[in-house]
């Protein structure tokens, strides 16, 4: 069981930031998947060897799965992929996708019924010819809904927050503390959350935190 994180060629190695080390410190270790067992470079200009090939993944210990976004969405093709999600949606399991992967959902037919957000709807149309949920789309930093998650380029940290959520990645207190933390900047010790959220203590201990002159 695992949360499954796939990783394609030039993914945008940012839009994970936040949620890998939020999923490593709660013991919820992701797992890394491609199309194949090979090294894929990310626009940050990291490589890195995903741990399984798809071919590898058994749907059922699929927990939720993460597509970040990327230059290779907008002509990306897999049959294979595009069943795994379908398959995730069908049983409920959270499907996230952040910037571009939102048009890939789109081109699914993901969007069409829940309530969710992009770069924008022009953008959701020129990758997805067939979108048909315009009507639904929320200008919203990130949107969650029916097991949908989805962000715009600039989202992550909205986004993020919406996967502490769905899969129940520490108790409210925690979460609403993460997001002020990370959003606006507002220290946990001066939140009056900090005691409240036990394990905040585990990820950023202020207290004990101490800087170097140069």
């Amino acid at each position: 069981m695992g949360i499954y994180v796939f990783l394609h060629d030039s993914y945008a190695d940012w839009e994970l930031g936040y949620i890998l080390p939020e999923l490593v410190q709660h013991e919820r270790k992701p797992v890394t998947f491609g199309l194949r067992k090979t090294p894929v470079g990310s626009l940050g200009g990291l490589t890195v060897t995903p741990t399984l090939s798809l071919d590898e993944i058994d749907v059922a210990s699929v927990q939720a799965l993460i597509l970040p976004g990327g230059l290779s969405w907008k002509d990306f093709e897999s049959t294979a992929l595009d069943e795994l999600v379908r398959q995730l949606n069908a049983r409920r399991v959270p499907v996230a996708g952040i910037c571009a992967a939102t048009g890939y959902l789109a081109r699914l037919g993901l969007l069409d019924s829940v309530a969710h957000t992009s770069n924008s709807v022009a953008f959701l149309k020129e990758r997805a010819p067939g979108y048909s949920g315009a009507a639904r789309y929320q200008n919203k930093m990130s949107v969650s809904d029916g097991g949908i998650i989805t962000a715009g380029g600039l989202g992550a940290v909205d986004f993020t927050y919406d996967l502490l959520r769905a899969l129940n990645i520490g108790d409210t207190v925690y979460q609403e503390t993460w997001y002020r933390a990370f959003k606006h900047g507002e220290e946990p010790r001066d939140s009056g959350k900090l005691e409240q959220a036990t394990s905040w203590s585990n990820v950023i201990n202020l207290e004990t935190l101490t800087f170097e002159d140069d």
